[in-house]
């Protein structure tokens, strides 16, 4: 995408203007920072780093209180800027399967010239989120963090232990798959009962209250296809009836 959009309902009330801010809760408020944070942080793969920002995230994970046993920053081999975040909190209920929250922090490039705004500075207007990574994902990163500090600051222990992943590589191919890294190198980290990732979504009404939860169970995906075509052959400047070359085309 050249730019995205994001308004959030019923996660966080956020205004228009430097007069609604004021209303804003102190927790809406945290949550509004730890998003400008990740927004503003590049981690495109041509200019920026997932390192930096899972390490920015890291940061504010440590000052809630989880030690190095329950939070760190992984790094894959040769790959200084591909890294990511884990975070946990136990569950109370041993026999019950881990829940992993995933996402990707990475986004697609954006050069300045193809933007009316600086594409990695949140910007606000008419109830609206603008910037690289509003949407895709930098908002659920945000939930996710934000979630986990406000459960630590609660108190709260899950009857499941809540697994938390944030990685690099999911819109480059120059980036390392922090997913598929985790799977071949720290399994034990991200092993679930299930996980909850990108693709859902939410709606509200006016006044903020939840009217529905949209769960997605599918995505695209990519196939490819080899087709082959033969007959006894000739000139082409003689093209046969039963030409390969037509029958490819049909099965085009």
């Amino acid at each position: 995408m050249r730019s995205s959009l994001l308004a959030l309902g019923g996660l966080v009330a956020l205004a228009s203007g430097p007069a609604m801010a004021a209303e804003l809760r102190p927790d809406q408020i945290a949550f509004r920072d730890i998003y400008r944070e990740l927004v503003e942080t590049d981690t495109s793969a041509p200019t920026g780093s997932c390192t930096v920002a899972a390490g920015r995230m890291l940061d504010r994970l440590r000052k809630a209180g989880f030690g190095p046993d329950r939070a760190e920053v992984f790094v894959p081999e040769g790959h200084d800027k591909d890294g990511g975040l884990i975070a946990r909190i136990e569950g109370s209920d041993p026999r019950a399967a881990p829940m992993l929250l995933v996402d990707h922090i990475d986004v697609v490039a954006a050069r300045r010239e193809d933007w009316p705004r600086d594409p990695f500075r949140l910007t606000e207007e008419k109830g609206y989120f603008i910037g690289r990574g509003v949407i895709d994902d930098k908002a659920l990163s945000a939930i996710w963090v934000d979630s986990l500090i406000r459960m630590q600051a609660a108190g709260f222990r899950p009857r499941r232990t809540i697994k938390v992943a944030l990685t690099c590589g999911e819109e480059s191919s120059d980036a390392v798959n922090g997913v598929d890294w985790l799977l071949r190198n720290r399994r034990d980290v991200v092993q679930a009962g299930f996980a909850l990732n990108e693709g859902g979504y939410g709606i509200s009404d006016k006044d903020s209250r939840p009217i529905a939860l949209y769960l997605a169970v599918g995505e695209k995906y990519a196939q490819s296809f080899t087709i082959e075509a033969r007959n006894s052959g000739g000139h082409s400047s003689r093209p046969r009836p039963d030409n390969a070359i037509y029958d490819l085309a049909d099965a085009l």
